[in-house]
């Protein structure tokens, strides 16, 4: 792969997953590269992935480099004191602040990680089949802002002895280097963690290995999915695979058997996620064939999360109207 299309396929999966991050302030980025420091960018990314917000780092236009460079510092320094970033990483931020493209690449690529393990340890329970119980949890993937000890705030949690006797605490703490104080922010999604009747290891897997377990699940949920035997990232340049994702969140929403397995199809789904979820991603069929594993992961991810969220909000509606 050249170095122009490396660039250029994560560009559009980091684009898809940072916009995901901040369509709760109704904004949305066209190139991560160029837009992450301009205005209140930035400011909206770290608050989204933290819960918090920061004095220090406001607006970033009509600064100097060396405004920059230091506030790309804070902003490294904010997401290790929210626990968000271990300690030992190391973001060098004058490269970061002149926007070259593997410093942010590989900035970024460390918060999507976080936001593929968190989805990682609760897919189980996203994917349960009765929408009583799959309501009885909203995903939120915007942290609360609070810091506790998941280690001892979970033996006091209602409502877990309902998800059996097996104690999971100690598997979902302290796990690829983000703290039981971190993961306390999601007290509201615990549940969903102590659901999963998956061995949760003390350490997370590789998150493109994460991607491709989550995939299977997802495919293993419908009918035509069942018959693919889907192992690695370059196999989502398959039209079946991609489709079988879509209907299981869209039941019948692609009838594959109509469509040809090539480049337009592909383009053609994903422009039917864009829309669905109203929210751009840019990704093409090019992509996919390349299958660079940050532009993937990044451009799953979105997919993943915005579509469970899509899918509890379409049975939330059902259960307003009296549906189910």
């Amino acid at each position: 792969m050249e170095k122009n299309e490396l660039e250029t396929t994560r560009i559009r999966g980091f684009t898809s997953w940072i916009n995901m991050r901040l369509l709760p302030f109704e904004k949305g980025l066209g190139n991560v590269l160029t837009d992450l420091m301009k205005g209140t960018n930035m400011k909206l990314l770290l608050q989204s992935v933290t819960g918090t917000t920061t004095d220090k780092i406001q607006s970033f236009e009509k600064l100097t480099p060396e405004q920059l460079r230091t506030r790309c510092e804070w902003a490294v320094k904010h997401l290790k004191q929210q626990q968000v970033l271990p300690d030992d990483v190391q973001v060098d931020a004058r490269l970061f602040a002149v926007r070259n493209a593997k410093s942010v690449f590989d900035f970024l690529w460390r918060l999507v990680e976080q936001d593929i393990w968190f989805l990682w340890e609760r897919i189980d329970f996203l994917l349960q089949d009765d929408p009583k119980a799959l309501l009885s949890v909203p995903l939120k993937w915007i942290p609360t802002g609070n810091t506790t000890d998941i280690s001892k705030s979970t033996k006091n949690m209602p409502g877990l002895a309902s998800y059996g006797s097996k104690s999971v605490t100690n598997d979902v703490t302290n796990q690829g280097g983000r703290s039981s104080r971190y993961l306390g922010k999601f007290d509201e999604t615990e549940q969903m963690v102590t659901f999963s009747k998956r061995s949760l290891s003390k350490k997370y897997p590789k998150a493109s290995v994460c991607i491709i377990e989550m995939i299977q699940l997802v495919l293993q949920k419908v009918p035509e999915g069942r018959r693919i035997n889907f192992t690695k990232l370059t196999e989502l340049s398959d039209l079946r695979v991609l489709c079988s994702l879509i209907n299981y969140f869209v039941p019948n929403l692609i009838p594959t058997e109509i469509l040809l397995n090539d480049r337009w199809s592909l383009n053609l789904a994903l422009a039917i996620i864009d829309d669905v979820l109203c929210c751009k991603s840019n990704l093409s069929s090019e992509d996919l064939i390349l299958a660079d594993e940050m532009s993937i992961c990044a451009f799953i991810c979105y997919f993943f999360l915005v579509f469970f969220k899509y899918h509890q909000s379409e049975f939330a509606v059902r259960r307003a109207v009296g549906t189910f």
